[in-house]
């Protein structure tokens, strides 16, 4: 038997409204958005996290501004030099510029497995990326 087929009747003009709708959406939306977007949509009964990695390599934690200096010249022109030190899954730390450390991360997504809370009001998630590495990071380092 074959399956039968709902059909809507919808104004030309309603419709056409809403394609052009669509395309805006997608004219400006960056994917970085679409990806949460279909991340926040997916099955809930597994939570997801992004973790931060530059260079294939896993950002843990990263301390507040080293140096934050910003500030504007007599001809109007705004200057920054902003200094974050990032620590890395292997134990290493680096000092780089915060608009480099905002620019250059990648998301690797972290499927948890449990959660901590902690004394301060934070929580620890302990989970595992898809290459069944384990990472146990505070909710304060995800992304």
């Amino acid at each position: 038997m074959k399956e039968e087929t709902k059909k809507i009747e919808v104004e030309k003009d309603v419709l056409d409204e809403m394609i052009k709708k669509i395309e805006r959406l997608e004219a400006v939306q960056s994917q970085a958005k679409l990806k949460d977007f279909d991340r926040s949509i997916k099955d809930k009964s597994k939570k997801v996290v992004g973790l931060r990695e530059i260079d294939g390599k896993v950002i843990v934690s990263w301390s507040n501004m080293i140096k934050n200096i910003v500030e504007k010249s007599n001809k109007g022109y705004w200057g920054e030099d902003q200094v974050v030190e990032v620590e890395y899954e292997d134990g290493k730390k680096e000092k780089m510029p915060y608009v480099i450390f905002n620019r250059r991360f990648t998301v690797l997504l972290m499927e948890v497995k449990k959660e901590i809370k902690n004394e301060d009001g934070t929580t620890t998630f302990v989970g595992t990326t898809a290459d069944d590495k384990e990472y146990k990071i505070k909710d304060t380092f995800l992304k």
